[in-house]
């Protein structure tokens, strides 16, 4: 899953200028590839999940409420 190298879905320099703000001096291209590629994996997860409480709630929109319940499960 990790490690592989292929085009990142979430762009590099998001990934490097949120490093920046968050306290990094610096950080590698493989390691921001390794960070797109987990937050991606991530994001694919919520989405998912918050998906089948819209979909169990009888709507085809995801609501914030959905995406709570799914960052509330996963704690």
């Amino acid at each position: 899953m990790f490690g592989k190298k292929k085009k990142p879905e979430l762009p590099l320099h998001t990934i490097l200028r949120l490093s920046k703000e968050l306290g990094a001096e610096r950080i590698s291209k493989d390691a921001a590839l390794l960070v797109s590629e987990h937050l991606t994996s991530e994001l694919k997860n919520i989405i998912q999940e918050a998906d089948k409480f819209a979909r169990h709630a009888d709507r085809k929109t995801i609501m914030v409420d959905d995406i709570k319940l799914v960052v509330e499960k996963s704690k």
